[in-house]
């Protein structure tokens, strides 16, 4: 667990969000973000089209060809609360809320002061760099979910720099 304390978490919401967006994108992606091309020929791969009489025969989305339902909406839990209303969060709002989860983790790390804590921070601008190489090179990432994440990301490169800085003068004062 001390591995925790010199590596940015940030890091961990990368590797977390890589790995959906590459195994599982209908957790996360809107359908126009899947990759079209095939890997290696980078050809288009033929899409089913669904006949309109099964469109036209519809009553519910259930009933809905797989193709034309909005699958960025897919809840992955639902959660009954108190007021009875359901909750059902889906993989992005569950990605957000662990980013929050980090960013509070990483701010409360930062007010270690030592000579590993500015070698985190810059470890930690590097984890952004990548975020922000990511959102602006990589289709899957283009994503309001991912780019709140950088943002966080970068609001702790920010804080944790301004918090250690404070702690130091503090520190230096008494």
């Amino acid at each position: 667990m001390k591995i925790f304390k010199f590596i940015p978490l940030f890091l961990i919401v990368l590797i977390v969000y890589n790995f959906v967006i590459f195994t599982k994108p209908e957790w996360m992606l809107e359908p126009e973000l899947f990759d079209t091309t095939h890997s290696i020929t980078q050809e288009p791969i033929a899409a089913e089209v669904p006949p309109p009489a099964d469109i036209e025969n519809a009553e519910t989305p259930e009933e809905l060809p797989a193709e034309l339902i909005d699958i960025s909406a897919r809840p992955i839990a639902s959660i009954t609360l108190p007021s009875g209303v359901q909750w059902k969060p889906i993989a992005a709002d569950v990605l957000l809320l662990f980013a929050v989860l980090v960013l509070y983790i990483e701010l409360y790390k930062s007010t270690r002061i030592g000579s590993w804590a500015m070698a985190e921070h810059f470890l930690s601008f590097l984890v952004f760099l990548v975020f922000l190489a990511e959102f602006l090179m990589i289709r899957q990432c283009a994503t309001s979910a991912f780019g709140i994440v950088m943002l966080l990301s970068l609001v702790d490169v920010i804080g944790g720099v301004a918090i250690s800085k404070g702690m130091a003068s503090r520190k230096s004062k008494g």
